[in-house]
This record gives C-alpha cells, sequence and structure tokens, in this order.
C-alpha cells in the first residue's frame, strides 16, 4: 500500500486498521484507497482532526459489511469515521449531486492503494453554485433551531460552532474575503481557532454565534446571486 507518501502519525493509526479492513473486504475486490481531507495536509491536529477514507469495491456485498463492523468502530475511537464505501460507478453518477464533496475528496486525496479514480472528477460551477446554496441555507435553519431549543449555554454554543464546516485556513478566508467583501473575516478565522482548541468565554461565544449567524445569510444571498 502506498502509505509511505502519508504523515507517520496517520500512518501508524492507519496501517494495522487498513490491514484488517482489507482482509475481511478481500484485496481481489477493492478497485482503490484513497485517504482524503485534513489527515493529507497541514491541517491535520492529531486527536482533532478524523482521518478519512473512500473505498472504492467492485461488489458490495453485506457479508463484507458486517465483517467490518467491529474493525469500524474501534476506527471510530481512533477518529477514523467509517469509511465511504462505493462502487466506481457512484462516483461517475453522483458528482452533480456531491460537486463540493467530491471536489474535497478530488484536491486532497492521497490514493493509497489501487487506481485514481478521482483525477478527471470535474464538477460545473453551476452544480457547486446550487450545493452551496442548498448547504448554507440548511445550516441556517439548523442553528436557528438549536438555538431556540438550547438558547445561549455556553457549552451547546461551543459544541455548535465547532461542528460548523469553516474556511479551513486563513488563505481560503483571505480568497473569499477578497471575491466578496461583505465578508467579515474575522467570525472565520474565530470558528477556525475555536475548532483548534482555543477557549473562548461565554460572551465571546454569544457573540460568535450571532455574528456566524450574520455571515451565513450573507452568503445565503451571494449564493443565491452568482
Amino acid at each position: 500500500m502506498g502509505l509511505e507518501a502519508i504523515r507517520v502519525d496517520v500512518r501508524k493509526v492507519l496501517q494495522p486498521y487498513l490491514d484488517k479492513l482489507i482482509a475481511k473486504i478481500g484485496c481481489e475486490n477493492i478497485v482503490s484507497i484513497i485517504l482524503y481531507g485534513s489527515a493529507t495536509g497541514e491541517d491535520y491536529i492529531p486527536g482533532r482532526s478524523d482521518i478519512n477514507l473512500l473505498i472504492v469495491v467492485k461488489d458490495i456485498d453485506f457479508g463484507h459489511l458486517r465483517a467490518i463492523i467491529p474493525i469500524v468502530l474501534k476506527g471510530i475511537k481512533r477518529r477514523i469515521p467509517p469509511p465511504l464505501i462505493v462502487h466506481p460507478s457512484y462516483i461517475e453518477r453522483s458528482v452533480d449531486v456531491f460537486p463540493i464533496e467530491f471536489l474535497e475528496i478530488r484536491d486532497t486525496r492521497v490514493i493509497i492503494y489501487g487506481e485514481d479514480l478521482l483525477a478527471n472528477v470535474e464538477p460545473t460551477r453551476e452544480q457547486l453554485r446550487l450545493e452551496c446554496e442548498e448547504k448554507i441555507k440548511g445550516q441556517l435553519l439548523t442553528i436557528r433551531s438549536a438555538y431556540i431549543e438550547h438558547g445561549n449555554s455556553p457549552k451547546t454554543l461551543r459544541n455548535l460552532l465547532i461542528r460548523q464546516p469553516p474556511m479551513s485556513r486563513d488563505a481560503v478566508i483571505n480568497n473569499v474575503v477578497e471575491q466578496f467583501n461583505l465578508i467579515d473575516a474575522d467570525t472565520f478565522r474565530k470558528l477556525l481557532q475555536l475548532r483548534q482548541g482555543v477557549s473562548f468565554t461565554s460572551t465571546e461565544l454569544i457573540n460568535l454565534f450571532e455574528s456566524y449567524h450574520r455571515e451565513l445569510e450573507k452568503l445565503a444571498d451571494i449564493a443565491d446571486s452568482i
């Protein structure tokens, strides 16, 4: 397996996990194993960041899925979410439905085993715009509902904000601000800091939550108009 290209700390967690997984699924059934997300780059935080896998197989058999349940459950405790297991045709036919997700996988991927099935993945601008709009507007509804259910509880606000998908680095934030100068970069930098473990007071969390809500409303309007 091509684990040499990934970080040593990720490799130590992933190697025994994949050895067991491949033994259950069957090497002859596997088309590709792809590592993606923060674990392939400088944004990875040991013990906090997830180790995400896409496994492409020739045949999805419930016997195989049943056999890997104990391995997957142990992996979750080590920050390895259940892998995405798909047919090759699923990728070809689903880029229009999940353009952002497949773009992220393509741009952060490390091929651990087999074929590179993502090299030619290229969502259209309209596909990306539609999913951006859906995600932003859906997130607005989610955080409003959570807020009126739980109120100003600092613990709840912190958990809500940590689960948000903020821009992953300053360069991305700066680029968005440059393109859409109505966006407040400081809000997204604070979200990033929160996910990295920086502490905020109760008042700061309330202010950040309200600011994040305002920025989502702006982004929803932008996504609707471009």
